[in-house]
């Protein structure tokens, strides 16, 4: 049976087989758009790519990243923040409704994802379901002991610093017992699981090194002496002066060829270099 438009991994042995054999590319919005769903996007929340990141890849430089992403995938496939950003590449995941977001900021906090709103939904109310269980058996172990915490209803509390550490307290006594802690249980949910094993298999394929001449990088390493993966087509390329000078011409110039198209971007590009006259390179320069 299919769950929320996906197979769910029959065992852990196949997640650990996905995470190594996957390769990430750029998300192709034009051809892989879900339909006309709407689409939600975060950076931590009931997933929390930032904290799979650390395990997986350690501490990322922020310039390095930017130039392992161009020289692999080219220019950033996704707008961004101007101001707060440098740029965003949006990556497929093994799980065709989760994209993993990099966001090129020297302020941290890189990583995100981006879902259909209505399968954020169905994320959310595993989570929900998950962390009430956990809450319920956790009361019903405190008041069989007799373990008072500052209000056993947390909305009622006002001095939060207490209760935190009150809960912290309590919390380490019941997973010594041999019960999970919250964050486990918060991660218990088997979509959780397939969510967050599909968020790592394109954080550990950005391991994969990639070439500039003789010198092979990624994300966060150097001179690594494995075998490179392709770099983009980009590479060596540049934007005629008049996109540059004028990035909302590239927004007009898209649209023009999309209505060439009838809608369709590539059939508007292929009409347009079919049908224009010939012309020198020297003159697509201004």
């Amino acid at each position: 049976m299919l769950r929320h438009g996906y197979v769910p991994f029959a065992s852990i042995e196949e997640r650990i087989d996905v995470v190594k054999a996957f390769r990430t590319r750029l998300w192709d919005t034009a051809r892989e758009w879900p339909g006309e769903e709407r689409l939600t996007s975060a950076t931590s929340g009931v997933l929390d790519p930032s904290k799979l990141a650390e395990g997986v890849l350690g501490e990322v430089d922020f310039a390095q990243a930017f130039a392992y992403l161009f020289r692999r995938f080219g220019p950033p496939n996704a707008g961004s923040d101007g101001y707060k950003e440098i740029c965003q590449y949006i990556l497929v995941t093994p799980h065709p409704k989760l994209w993993l977001t990099v966001m090129i900021r020297p302020s941290g906090g890189m990583f995100g994802y981006v879902m259909p709103e209505a399968f954020s939904w169905a994320v959310h109310e595993e989570y929900r379901a998950s962390l009430e269980a956990w809450h319920a058996a956790f009361k019903t172990w405190r008041l069989e002991r007799g373990i008072p915490l500052p209000g056993d209803d947390a909305s009622a509390v006002r001095d939060w610093g207490s209760y935190s550490e009150s809960f912290e307290r309590v919390e380490a006594q019941y997973v010594a017992e041999g019960h999970s802690s919250v964050a486990e249980a918060a991660r218990s949910g088997s979509l959780r699981q397939e969510l967050d094993t599909a968020l790592r298999s394109a954080l550990e394929d950005l391991k994969s090194p990639v070439g500039v001449r003789d010198s092979n990088f990624s994300l966060t390493e150097r001179e690594i002496e494995r075998k490179p993966v392709s770099y983009s087509k980009w590479a060596g390329h540049s934007l005629a002066p008049a996109l540059r000078r004028d990035p909302d011409a590239v927004r007009r110039l898209t649209l023009a060829l999309s209505a060439h198209g009838r809608g369709c971007l590539e059939r508007g590009i292929r009409r347009i270099i079919r049908t224009a006259p010939k012309c020198d390179v020297s003159d697509a320069q201004g």
